[in-house]
């Protein structure tokens, strides 16, 4: 994956419910969505949003942040194309973390995992990310994370 980030387009969404990483879909379906609902809520409830490219320009992922007044609540949905090249995809990943926090202004970006999604955990421990499990309750299979920046 070439460290390539643009503007969101709308068949980006497409090309990413066509091809979403497994783990991603299973997320989602652990919220109850599907992959094209999940994606497609996501992207209408973002401030912001980016593609990521893989080699061969296609879309690799594509990110959002909604900003709340907490913060910003950020997700992002993948390909393969993240597990093919995952040294491209970390070493770019604090870059772009940085402009998430640039765009947005705020202190705190923040979200839940999955449990089951193993990669995306690893990653955002990797990127100094907090987690903070819940034992029990609705969130019981998710992992809330954030990071905050002064």
């Amino acid at each position: 994956m070439t460290p390539r980030i643009r503007a969101f387009r709308a068949e980006d969404a497409e090309y990413i419910i066509d091809n979403i990483r497994e783990d991603d879909r299973k997320e989602l379906a652990a919220i109850g969505l599907s992959a094209s609902d999940g994606i497609r809520m996501s992207v209408e409830n973002s401030t912001y949003l980016y593609t990521g490219l893989d080699r061969d320009n296609n879309p690799a992922f594509v990110l959002g942040t909604a900003v709340t007044p907490s913060g910003a609540m950020i997700w992002l949905l993948g390909t393969d194309a993240i597990d093919r090249e995952p040294k491209t995809f970390l070493l770019n990943s604090r870059p772009v973390l940085d402009l998430m926090f640039e765009i947005t202004g705020v202190k705190t970006i923040y979200n839940y995992v999955w449990k089951g999604n193993k990669v995306h955990i690893k990653w955002l421990k990797w990127l100094g990310f907090h987690l903070h499990e819940h034992e029990e309750g609705p969130l019981k299979d998710f992992i809330f994370f954030y990071m905050t920046k002064e």
